[in-house]
Formats: structure tokens, sequence, C-alpha cells
């Protein structure tokens, strides 16, 4: 018959085995987690993250994979066939060859400065008809401006005429010169001859054909000799600025192959200049291209992408991707076949110096 201090005794006794048993299954899953002492565990794309139990890797979230003893002396990583899929681990052989080298900068399409043309008199009067009134017109050459009623001219017309009916040769030539000075065409010169009478107000032309880009022209306006009435810009030819960060301004020519992207179009241009100051704000340098705009396809002040061809190096040439950069080093992995393990293949880091991009 079983007393109440037996089962008490009992009962004690079976606890006391359950906390027996229960603590080396509790250090044996302890051991299945950490691992034996003197592994290391270390990420395939990461070498850098290290620990000494199994894991995910913090930066690329990849299954960490064991290395031992002799793999972690000189920093190879040991990959087997299947870690290898998993990984995605490409290989391609380093080449000597030449490498195209280009850069990009954000540019703007503006004027080019030496096809612009102000239109002014040499004369003083009064603007009596303007008959291009607004800027953006387009005008071709010898096409009437506007009109101008001056004194002085009109005595200068009034004298050449005199000079033509005395038929002194001498006195002709003089007085179309003083006209020509004044600012009157060869065409215009004869056209007086013909009608036998000055010109008020006189007509002033256009010297090119173009843009009207500025406008400083009213009707009944007192001008000077010498103000600018008209800026006319011919847009056959016009200029992109690429801003260029200094550490690439450079490696930039007069005369490199650049091609400019605006509007989905491509446009072919060569540089004309790399000009020696810097901007402040941006340390940029800006870089003038030359570029051809019969069609008219470019407008200034459109903002453009601007890629500037540097040429060709000779040089050993890796894909950009096969770089891990860490810190100030850049690492790439040289492949190599792991006698250790079937199908087994060791990476080895070696540190190297870039060049160019291309």
């Amino acid at each position: 018959m079983t007393t109440p201090n037996t089962i008490a005794r009992l009962a004690r006794l079976l606890l006391a085995l359950a906390v027996v048993v229960s603590v080396p299954l509790a250090l044996s899953a302890c051991g299945d987690q950490h691992g034996p002492t003197g592994q290391i565990w270390t990420c395939p794309m990461h070498p850098a993250v290290r620990q000494d139990h199994p894991g995910s890797c913090p930066i690329c979230k990849m299954d960490l994979v064991r290395v031992d003893d002799k793999q972690s002396a000189d920093g190879a990583i040991a990959l087997d066939t299947r870690q290898r899929a998993l990984a995605g681990v490409r290989t391609t052989p380093v080449v000597r060859g030449q490498l195209a080298t280009s850069i990009t900068a954000p540019g703007r399409v503006v004027f080019d400065e030496t096809r612009l043309r102000d239109v002014s008199p040499r004369v003083g009067g009064w603007i009596v008809d303007v008959y291009v009134d607004q800027v953006g017109l387009v005008v071709k050459a010898g096409q009437v401006l506007l009109t101008l009623s001056s004194p002085e001219l009109v005595q200068a017309q009034a004298e050449h005429l005199r000079a033509v009916a005395s038929a002194d040769e001498g006195l002709v030539r003089a007085s179309a010169g003083r006209l020509a000075v004044l600012g009157l065409a060869p065409n215009q010169i004869e056209e007086l001859i013909k009608r036998g009478a000055p010109f008020d107000p006189a007509p002033m032309l256009a010297p090119i054909s173009g843009v009207v880009v500025d406008k400083d022209a009213v009707p009944g306006a007192r001008i000077e000799a010498g103000m600018r009435l008209v800026r006319l810009a011919q847009l056959d030819r016009i200029w992109v600025e690429a801003d260029v960060f200094t550490i690439d301004a450079g490696n930039v020519r007069v005369g490199q192959h650049a091609v400019i992207a605006a509007g989905g179009a491509l446009q072919q241009g060569r540089v004309a200049r790399v000009l020696p100051n810097v901007e402040g704000g941006a340390r940029t340098a800006r870089v003038r291209i030359d570029l051809a705009n019969a069609a008219a396809a470019m407008r200034p002040g459109m903002v453009v992408e601007v890629e500037i061809v540097l040429g060709s190096v000779d040089a050993l040439l890796i894909p950009a991707g096969s770089v891990v950069y860490t810190g100030p080093r850049r690492v790439v992995f040289v492949e190599q076949p792991d006698p250790s393990m079937v199908g087994g293949t060791r990476y080895l880091p070696r540190t190297v110096q870039l060049g160019r991009r291309g």
C-alpha cells in the first residue's frame, strides 16, 4: 500500500529526472546553432561579414557559408556547385583591349555669339515706324526693320543728288562714300538716284537673315547714333554649353566628338572651347560645343544631356559589376578549383586599383 509520503518522494524523483534530461537537450540545440569551436561563417558576396555561427548576411540577406581554417588564412571563399548556383556567381576572364570612355553632363542651348548682329543707326533722329515689333520674329536679309527721320541723313542725300547732277565724278564718289558711312546700302543709293529725292523717313534694313532676339525700338523715340535698336541672331549654328565636373574637365580637349540628346533626338557636334573659369557654386567647368542647326531643331534655352567622347585607351578590362567596394579598398575575386571538394571552387580576393570607366 502506497502512503502519501511515498507518492511525494516519487514525484520529486520524476521532476529531477526531467530536469537532467532537458539540460543536455538544450545544450545540444545550442551546439547545433552556433557550430563547433573554430568554424567561421561568411557571406560569399561580402567577405567582410564573418561570424562563428550560421545565419544570413545583414547586407544582402544571402545564407552564410562555412569556411575552414585554410580559407580563413588567405581570405578565399569556397563554394560547391549548389552554393555557386544559389549565389548566382558568374565569372569572366580579364582581357586587354581598347576602352572607349566618355563623360555625361547636363547642358543648355545658347546663341552662337559669333552669329549675333546689332542694328544701330549711324545718325541721330526719330523713329517713325517699326515693322519688327516683337521678339521672336524671323526676318530676311534686306527686309525693312524700321524707318528713321534724320535731318543729317536728309542733307547727305541731297548733297549726293547735287553731285550726281553736276557730273563731277570726284564729288559723286565722295558723297556716295558719306552715305555709305551713314548707313545706306548700295542698292538704297542707286534707288535714291532713280527717285531724285531724299528718303525721309529712310528705311533701315536687316543686315542678315535671322531671328529678333532683342528690340529697343518704338515709334516716336528719339535716338542717337550708335544706339542698339534691334539684335538679330542666326540659328543655323548654335552653341551647347555643358557643365562638366572639374575632375573630368582635365580630360576634355578641343575637337572631341560630342553627342547631344534633346527632345528624343540626337545631334552630333564638336568641342569648340573649354572655358578657363570654374563655376563657384557647382564646382563645374563649362565646355562649349559648336553644333550645326540647319533644321532649327535646337532652340536657345533648351536643356539637353551631353555625352563627350574622350577616346580609347589600351587597358586591362573587367566588368564594373565584378568590383566589390570595401571602404578605401577595391576588391575582385580570382577563381581557382578547390581540390578539397568535388566540383568545388575557391574565390581569392585581390585588391586592385581602378582606372577609367567605359
